[in-house]
Formats: C-alpha cells, structure tokens, sequence
C-alpha cells in the first residue's frame, strides 16, 4: 500500500472507512466528458513541505494545512479535535505562502489568505 504524509503503513482512515473508499493507490488522471454547462474546477498541485527543511515538516509537531485540515473535520480520525503526539496544542501557529513566493513559484494563488484565516479560526480553542 502507498501512502502519503505522516498516516504511516496502515492509516486509520483506511482502517474505519465502512465503503472501502480510500485508495493510496489510485493515479491521477484526465478525463474528458461533454456537458451542458459550465464546471468550474480551481484545482492545485500539492507542495511537499519534506522537500525544504526550513519548514521543519520532519517533526511530528509540524502538519500541513490538509493534515490539519483533516483533524478538524467531524467525521477525521480523531473525531474534530486536533490531536499531535497525543494531546491538544495550546497554540496553533500558520505558515502562509510556503511553496509559493519563491523564484521557482514567484506568484500569489489568491485563496491562501483566506484558507488559513478560516483554519485559524476553526482551531481556536474553546477555552481561550
């Protein structure tokens, strides 16, 4: 089996998904159909953050924004709650614009900014 991140040899997505519906293995593909309208389809390419230590992703304590993403959501594997190396973060810190801004990537995708304003205020603590 193939993963991604930091999920290990047998993610526990893959482990509770009752319709057997995540699949590592699967390979992107084009396909072309004929509608009657109009599909608007943002698309993106993923950054791996591994690629650039600056960003410190070997640590356990450093997700990227889908990881997190994936914690917050009610149905993820940790039931809503942003949960590293066992416990609930005091705080949460961002990082914008990692891949992007660089030479290689000189540009502004226009949603980052967004994106993580909605994070930052999904991750906010109840009591604080």
């Amino acid at each position: 089996m193939i993963t991604k991140g930091k999920c290990g040899k047998r993610p526990k997505c893959v482990e509770v998904c009752p319709t057997d519906a995540i699949d590592f293995s699967q390979k992107d593909e084009i396909i072309e159909i004929s509608v009657g309208t109009i599909i608007v389809a943002t698309g993106f390419d993923l950054y791996d953050p591994s690629s650039d230590e600056k960003y410190g992703y070997k640590y356990d304590e450093v997700i990227t924004s889908l990881e997190l993403e994936r914690m917050m959501n009610a149905s993820g594997p940790t039931g809503g709650k942003i949960i590293v190396n066992g416990r609930e973060p005091k705080r949460v810190v961002f990082i914008s614009c990692v891949g992007s801004r660089s030479e290689e990537r000189p540009y502004c995708s226009r949603i980052c900014c967004m994106y993580i304003m909605k994070q930052a205020h999904m991750s906010e603590r109840e009591d604080s």
